[in-house]
């Protein structure tokens, strides 16, 4: 276990405005209602016990005894979720051992606060995170529970499932059958939800792992790559990470050998196969059919894409903006890795990854008009605008504004089997971001919540931020 423990104490009564108990009546407000896509004007909402307990507009309720807070003309959504967040994760470091790149993950506790501290000043209030240090994950989960810390409620996979070089507390990589079902056991007895299948596990070990998932109630989901999306949802998986389909069955049989040859060139290989798919061949029809089917969870992280295709310069997808509210530490690795991802590059390949970025998109809205269920995350650790930033980039590959913001809310909690996060409404957990804008007409709205409530607690941006950067010193 390689996650630290700290003695600072930076708690919720420091900065949270009233307890989980306590009645407070928000109003004068403008409610995004994800579900009738309406905006709803001069509204307000009752909370207590960290429930809805009531919702209306116009004139206030007679007779309530709460507290009365006037949020002066805000717009109030659902809490964000983000669906594919490591936010107990980082540093990362990745060293090159005898030619081959290696990656580690270590779980720090001021680190893991950062990020659960500006994932909510971003509007962020349930993470799901697809891979971590699973005891990790377990103290982060505890901590929350005993209001001892502040963040998103969290959903985890534990170890991710990958061989070497991949090393250290947040990786495993069974060597039997029995140490599979062992590995699953652990994971599930620890609170974990979803048991991580990685890129470089052969056909026959993904079985296994999906079948030693759901032996002890874990949903088995998984990024792959020379495995096939088809071979995998043939296995049983029950999500997939990331737009990255990136095996050559998938492809017209005339290019699977060029696709191959770019491999050993770093990255690349990943637009290339863009560069070459048909999503009209039987391949792809087959696959978009059978994922329908299933209604298998996609998870895009459209951001990593992006990034892979601009990974000279980061600064196009990733301002200084943006990072002044991200962990310096978790950036650093990320240009690392894309540095090094890009480092066999030529100037033609940056050209051709970026003209792919259009079939990306396509690939995106595709599988949304196919009523594919779709979940918005980053790939990030909670931290930052990355939210905004990741419905942007579904907003531009066709997808319309208010069914974006249905797959950062209610829907993304209807895949998760949340019955009760998600939307505003009586019975629902208090989990609500209100902005400054409204962010049906602009993202950009969404990469500054000027308050969230979190389990019924409110907090300002600026406090929660004040707080994140105690962490940094």
């Amino acid at each position: 276990m390689k996650f630290t423990r700290t003695a600072t104490a930076l708690g919720v009564a420091v900065f949270a405005s009233n307890s989980l108990a306590e009645a407070v009546l928000y109003h004068n407000f403008s409610r995004v209602d994800v579900i009738e896509q309406a905006i709803v004007e001069d509204s307000w909402m009752l909370v207590e016990d960290g429930i809805i307990q009531s919702l209306g507009e116009g004139a206030l309720p007679a007779g309530f005894e709460a507290e009365a807070r006037d949020m002066g003309g805000r717009y109030a959504m659902p809490g964000l979720i983000d669906a594919h967040a490591h936010i107990t994760a980082g540093p990362h470091r990745l060293e090159v051992i005898d030619g081959r790149p290696t990656l580690t993950i270590e779980s720090v506790d001021e680190i893991t606060r950062f990020n659960a501290l500006s994932a909510l000043a971003h509007g962020v209030t349930t993470v799901r995170n697809p891979g971590g240090d699973t005891e990790a994950n377990a103290h982060y989960d505890e901590h929350i529970a005993s209001g001892e810390w502040t963040g998103p409620t969290a959903l985890h996979a534990g170890r991710v499932i990958q061989p070497s070089p991949f090393g250290g507390s947040a990786f495993a990589h069974p060597d039997s059958r029995e140490a599979w079902f062992a590995e699953a056991r652990r994971q599930a007895e620890a609170g974990m939800r979803y048991f991580k299948l990685y890129v470089g596990l052969s056909e026959e070990e993904l079985r296994t792992g999906i079948e030693a998932a759901h032996a002890h109630g874990l949903q088995a989901i998984a990024h792959l790559d020379q495995v096939s999306w088809t071979t995998a949802l043939d296995a049983g998986i029950d999500g997939l990470e990331h737009a990255l389909p990136t095996s050559a069955d998938l492809l017209p049989e005339a290019d699977r050998a060029a696709f191959e040859a770019m491999r050993p060139r770093g990255s690349v290989y990943l637009a290339d196969w863009f560069r070459r798919v048909d999503f009209d061949s039987p391949e792809m029809q087959a696959l978009f059919a059978i994922l329908a089917e299933r209604q298998t969870a996609l998870n895009l992280t459209l951001l990593v894409n992006e990034m892979i295709a601009r990974a000279d310069a980061l600064a196009t997808v990733v301002d200084e903006t943006d990072l002044a509210t991200m962990h310096p530490d978790n950036w650093a690795a990320t240009e690392q890795l894309m540095s090094m991802g890009a480092s066999l590059w030529q100037a033609e390949d940056f050209e051709m990854a970026r003209e792919a970025l259009a079939k990306v998109r396509e690939f995106a809205r595709r599988l949304f008009e196919a009523g594919i269920p779709l979940m918005i995350g980053t790939d990030g650790n909670g931290s930052g605008p990355l939210m905004a930033k990741e419905m942007q980039l579904h907003r531009n590959a066709g997808i319309p504004a208010w069914d974006v913001l249905a797959l950062a809310t209610h829907r993304a909690a209807e895949t998760m089997g949340l019955d009760r996060v998600g939307r505003i409404a009586p019975g629902f957990e208090a989990d609500v971001a209100f902005l400054d804008a409204d962010p049906v007409a602009s993202f950009e709205a969404l990469k500054a919540a000027s308050a969230v409530i979190v389990d019924g607690r409110y907090y300002t941006r600026d406090a929660l931020l004040a707080a994140a950067r105690e962490f940094l010193d």
